[in-house]
């Protein structure tokens, strides 16, 4: 019997075939650019994990919006700026025989306005240890992708 962890298995429902079940967990090393595109140091750290034999490589958490930046030298998804270089790892990851992952992220409360230049969004008000400044729902920003969803109740505000 072929040992678990290193034989190769499928991803059920998929098509997707994975040489074994070793994972990249994500991590934060803080190697992309100001502008969250990757670094060539990035690239390679993430590289030499589909060349040593992970079946899935992570990337760090990336975030997803402009504004959910947590810390310097953040990966970011969230413009067409990122795809040259998110492809160039994507395919050298599966070069390497392994499968990609990207690590989808917002820093949300945790998003201070010194890295993004933006009051920090929330699904509440919220002011706790750490934070830079109170946090604020916006539905003109989060609106435009989040159209179904209701605006949060404020708990503070009278119901009428």
């Amino acid at each position: 019997m072929a040992d678990p962890v290193t034989a190769q298995w499928s991803i059920p429902g998929t098509s997707i075939s994975v040489r074994n079940r070793t994972v990249l967990a994500a991590m934060t090393n803080k190697q992309s650019h100001e502008d969250g595109t990757l670094s060539d140091e990035e690239i390679s750290w993430l590289m030499r994990r589909a060349e040593g034999g992970f079946g899935i490589v992570t990337t760090a958490a990336s975030h997803v919006h402009p504004s959910g930046k947590s810390w310097e030298g953040e990966m970011g998804v969230w413009g067409d700026h990122h795809i040259p270089r998110l492809e160039e790892l994507s395919t050298g990851i599966r070069s390497n025989g392994a499968l990609s992952l990207v690590q989808i992220f917002h820093g949300g409360l945790r998003a201070p306005r010194s890295l993004t230049g933006m009051q920090p969004v929330s699904a509440s008000k919220n002011l706790e240890n750490g934070v830079e400044e109170e946090c604020r729902w916006d539905r003109d920003t989060w609106g435009a992708w989040l159209p179904d969803l209701p605006v949060p109740r404020d708990p503070d505000q009278p119901q009428g």
